[in-house]
């Protein structure tokens, strides 16, 4: 049902994956000329795909808690998966093949992927101020606060290795390496260490002075 569905979590990971690789590089030092002549799109489509990473799992839960109340089937979730299967190629089933509501195991994973999520919309604003500002803003942070670039490509790269720890440990519970409950708690340790370790050592040797910018910057 909804995001847990095997294709759409191939299909979120990917997502996911793809926008953080974007944002790292387009924020880096090693940002190539022609990326930054697509920032009337991608920005748009990063930050689509950062909010989905919330709304997927948030809308999942939310119709497996209230698919009696409200009588609708968990609409929102069948659409997900249906999309998921044909965009991933996978085989397309019924609408009655397509459960209403969650297992315990896929209740669990749905809450691991919410605080995944979370974290994904951290970087809406910044993917938003790309879309609007463009190259220019990003320039004019940079001359203000000269080691933004580093904090922000440093977040965005240990994002996307923290997706890809959470789908290693997706795919070992498929294998039966270790129950699901074990691994979701695992994966969700080492995405909050992916991402708050970095964020904290980037923090400490960066943040002198105006050398850095916590959401100042969005309205430079």
């Amino acid at each position: 049902m909804g995001v847990v569905d095997d294709a759409a979590l191939t299909l979120y990971a990917g997502l996911y994956s793809a926008a953080a690789c974007w944002l790292a590089l387009r924020t880096s030092t090693f940002c190539p000329f022609w990326l930054t002549k697509l920032d009337l799109v991608l920005p748009w489509v990063a930050a689509g795909v950062f909010s989905y990473s919330f709304l997927a799992p948030a809308v999942t839960l939310h119709e497996h808690y209230n698919h009696h109340q409200t009588g609708n089937g968990a609409m929102v979730s069948r659409s997900i998966v249906t999309v998921s299967r044909l965009m991933t190629q996978q085989t397309t089933y019924g609408n009655d093949s397509t459960p209403t509501a969650l297992s315990q195991t896929e209740l669990f994973r749905s809450k691991g992927l919410v605080f995944i999520g979370i974290l994904g919309c951290v970087f809406v604003p910044a993917c938003l101020a790309f879309a609007i500002k463009g190259d220019a803003w990003w320039q004019d942070v940079l001359v203000n606060h000269p080691k933004q670039n580093l904090l922000e490509s440093t977040d965005a790269l240990f994002a996307l290795f923290a997706t890809e720890a959470s789908m290693v440990c997706t795919r070992a519970a498929n294998a039966g390496v270790a129950p699901y409950r074990k691994a979701v708690l695992f994966f969700a340790g080492v995405c909050l260490v992916l991402a708050l370790v970095p964020c904290a050592c980037s923090l400490f040797w960066l943040g002198s002075g105006d050398d850095i910018s916590f959401f100042s910057f969005y309205n430079e």
